[in-house]
């Protein structure tokens, strides 16, 4: 990690650290330090994309997951709002979503109006689910900031609800959890509290979430449409107040675009068939993005295909090209585009954990199978491509994505003979601007003496949930505050395995309740003194 960050002597220092390791957060600072929330916020519904295909059928499939899962009213109500304003968030990651970042983002994503001044009716949220269960966002089970010193590593305790087995096992590979796995999370919760890991009230707000948990059972079909409602009830759980009435709906991104998929890889118009199936075309991209984030390495890709032996477990730094393989146990499989020859149709290649071989045809027909066979995902970048760069979707993400979208966006463009350094599509399009990120903000902290600590659902739920008069206020901190007190994550994020120290975080929860414990909304478990 950066030198500024190891040990931070003060606050200065280490955001200065932060912001040479993140170009996004320091270009937004430096134009929109002391902007209101709720007017950055306001400002996310000037830039519109100018779409190059028609997002109609985008805006049906949400709504259909939606109705499938959660009922056709919030259908109803998430293709009204989509029509009104084609914006998404999309730096979740899919799960139980207890991170603080991503509630932290939702809740100022809530802060949108309609063209008529009314609040939308939900928080549409695109969420990743080909990551592993074991993350940093932890969707294998609960995160919880608000504990004892000894409770977690680094200061926070992660509470499991599927076994150990499924660490690595995608979300989006994954089947729902079951009554016997909840009542061994339980067990276990109720260990912490009795050995005084975990405080009082953080206990009564986990018996209220496994409650939750329980009601939305293990009748669906599996682990990513459990999420889509369980994350709506915490988000109910989250308020006191009547101020914030819209609904939170996650819907797992790949299945979108996987639906998507079954129009465009046999349409010759759409920039996605022309882009995955055009020798020439698809050359240009893939030289184009080898090496950006969010995409793929090329040498480490084809090395690792051609070396089945070395393959030991998945290496997400060398990303996948266009799709990942699942294996047969869920688990992601780098793929590779090895161009024919003499005529030989192209295939993906790629080579899983277990050194078994991957050989996939690059026809739209045998890709079509695969996806409906759910041995192929598509890639953040295939995703993307569909949704933000195609349909002109604009993509609320976070401060990697206001990188490595702007540089796909690029890639496209070129690889389709646009000007050089002219994005696919107008300028704006999707997330084409580092203004066009969310995640990375938090309004609402947690108090605990003269710390502060990031703020999830079981903190939140905990502290009673946030009043109108809370509510109001978020909009008033401003971009530069919500970024101080959300250093304790972003040292979590960019922070080498292995190297966040329980030392730093107590030092960085200090100087931020220093700075902006006066400034934000904050909660805590002290009845005897109100949030502030």
């Amino acid at each position: 990690m950066h030198s500024k960050t190891d040990r931070p002597g003060s606050l200065d220092a280490c955001f200065a650290g932060i912001r040479d390791l993140l170009p996004a957060v320091d270009a937004l600072i430096s134009r929109h330090d002391t902007t209101k929330l709720s007017d950055y916020v306001d400002a996310l519904e000037h830039r519109r994309a100018s779409p190059l295909q028609s997002g109609e059928d985008f805006i049906a499939e949400v709504a259909h997951y939606t109705r499938e899962t959660v009922g056709p009213d919030l259908g109803t109500a998430i293709a009204e709002d989509l029509r009104e304003s084609p914006q998404v968030l999309t730096a979740n990651h899919h799960g139980i979503d207890t991170f603080a970042q991503s509630t932290q983002s939702n809740l100022l994503f809530s802060l949108r109006k309609r063209s008529d001044g009314a609040a939308m009716k939900t928080i549409p949220v695109l969420a990743c689910g080909s990551v592993p269960l074991n993350n940093l966002t932890y969707p294998r089970g609960l995160l919880i900031y608000a504990c004892n010193d000894v409770a977690g590593k680094g200061g926070i305790c992660k509470l499991p609800v599927f076994p150990d087995s499924y660490k690595r096992k995608l979300v989006s590979a994954a089947g729902p959890f079951s009554a016997e796995m909840l009542d061994r999370a339980r067990a276990r919760a109720k260990k912490l509290i009795a050995d005084e890991k975990l405080p009082g009230p953080v206990g009564s707000a986990l018996d209220i979430v496994f409650d939750d948990l329980a009601r939305v059972g293990h009748a669906f079909p599996d682990y990513a449409r459990q999420a889509t409602a369980v994350n709506r009830r915490l988000w109910r759980r989250l308020f006191r107040g009547q101020v914030c009435r819209s609904e939170l709906v996650y819907v797992e991104m790949e299945s979108i675009a996987c639906r998507l998929l079954e129009r465009d890889l046999f349409d010759r118009s759409t920039i996605c068939h022309q882009l995955l199936f055009d020798p020439e075309l698809r050359g240009r991209l893939i030289a184009g993005l080898d090496g950006q984030r969010g995409c793929w390495l090329h040498e480490g890709l084809a090395r690792r295909a051609c070396e089945p032996a070395s393959a030991r477990g998945a290496d997400s730094a060398i990303g996948t090209m266009f799709f990942w393989g699942v294996d047969a146990k869920g688990r992601q499989v780098p793929l590779h585009v090895a161009e024919g020859h003499n005529g030989t149709t192209p295939r993906l290649l790629g080579v899983d954990d277990s050194g078994n071989a991957w050989s996939i045809p690059l026809t739209p027909e045998e890709i079509a199978r695969e996806l409906r066979d759910r041995r192929l995902l598509p890639s953040i970048f295939t995703s993307y491509l569909l949704i933000a760069i195609a349909r002109g979707v604009a993509c609320i993400g976070g401060y990697y994505q206001a990188d490595y979208l702007p540089a796909m966006q690029r890639a496209v463009g070129a690889a389709l003979g646009n000007e050089p350094g002219e994005p696919a599509g107008t300028r704006g399009n999707g997330a084409a601007s580092p203004d066009l990120y969310l995640s990375g903000m938090q309004a609402v902290g947690f108090r605990a003496g003269d710390r502060l600590l990031p703020a999830g659902p079981l903190e939140i739920i905990a502290s009673g949930g946030i009043d109108d008069e809370q509510y109001a206020r978020i909009g008033e901190v401003t971009v530069g505050q919500s970024h101080i007190a959300s250093l304790f994550d972003f040292v979590m994020d960019v922070a080498p395995r292995g190297h966040y120290l329980h030392r730093v975080e107590h030092d960085i929860s200090r100087l931020v309740h220093d700075s902006v414990g006066n400034r934000i909304v904050t909660i805590s478990f002290d009845p005897t003194r109100q949030s502030g």
